[in-house]
Parts: C-alpha cells; sequence; structure tokens
C-alpha cells in the first residue's frame, strides 16, 4: 500500500456533487409547495365531510337535532363547531353540548350561502347547500361539497376556483 496516495473527495468531485443537489432542488421544491396546497384541499373538505357525518350519525343515535355552526357568523374560515341542538334554532347557545369543534384552516378557505347546518332525528338536513374549498391560487383545483337535504354529501375534485 502506498502512503501517499489520499482517500478524500477533490474540487471538482464536489462542485458536481453540488451542482446535482442544486438541480434536483430546483425541479423538487415547486412539486412538494403544489403537493402540499393540495393535500391542504383535501384535509379541509374532509374535516368538513367528517363534521358532516358526525352530526348526521349523533342526531339519528340521540333523535335530536344536531348543527354543524361557523366559527364566525360569516364564514366558515373561522373553523366550526358540531354540538347538540337541544332548542333548533342552529346556534350553539350557553349548556347546548359540544361534541367537536374543528379549527380555521390554514391556506384554504370554506365558504358557502350558509353559516350553520342542522340534522333533525331522522338525519335529514335543515337546508341544502354547496360550499367551495379555494386557496389564493386562481384558476386552480379546488373542491365543492354539495349537501343534499337527505342528509348525504358528495364532493367535487374538478372544481376549478374563480
Amino acid at each position: 500500500m502506498n502512503r501517499n496516495q489520499s482517500t478524500g473527495f477533490t474540487l471538482i468531485e464536489l462542485m458536481i456533487a453540488v451542482a446535482i443537489v442544486g438541480i434536483i432542488l430546483v425541479v423538487a421544491v415547486p412539486s412538494f409547495t403544489a403537493m402540499n396546497q393540495d393535500s391542504a384541499f383535501t384535509t379541509s373538505a374532509n374535516a368538513f365531510i367528517g363534521a358532516l357525518k358526525l352530526a348526521r350519525t349523533e342526531a339519528v343515535k340521540r333523535g335530536s337535532t344536531i348543527s354543524v355552526e361557523a366559527g364566525s357568523a360569516t364564514t366558515w374560515g373561522d373553523g366550526f363547531s358540531v354540538f347538540a341542538d337541544t332548542n333548533g334554532d342552529g346556534d350553539q347557545d350557553t349548556g347546548e353540548e359540544t361534541l367537536r369543534i374543528i379549527n380555521a384552516f390554514n391556506g384554504p378557505t370554506l365558504s358557502g350561502t350558509q353559516t350553520s347546518f342542522s340534522f333533525g332525528p331522522d338525519g335529514m338536513l335543515d337546508t341544502a347547500d354547496t360550499l367551495t374549498v379555494c386557496d389564493s391560487r386562481t384558476g386552480e383545483t379546488g373542491r365543492r361539497i354539495f349537501l343534499q337535504l337527505g342528509g348525504t354529501t358528495q364532493i367535487d375534485t374538478d372544481f376549478t376556483c374563480p
């Protein structure tokens, strides 16, 4: 064995490795950003649909009205709650049991014409509506959630946000 041989990297090898890593990052980072935004759409829509399904199930199980209400009087973007609506007014009053609280979404906005939905003891919804999940990307694919009077929901994943 020759003791004068070096076993490290040369400067050229190191520069080539750094260049390859840079190229990979330039290609991968935008893809990860779009993937995270698309994941936020799915998470937001699924959280809302999950809350609706919980409300419907609890309404039938308890034989009473269960409501889902937006966190503020004008928007679903501040989060929402599922609660036992003992007086059936669609608003959570003092003493009405909270079943679940969903915090505000980070990124997408959830919007519709109604700010509360109530399920009766038969699982029927008081008002049909269509809600949209969009973010700051205009002309991009979002989600549209259809709420039907029968208490069922459908989601359109091919919806293009305005």
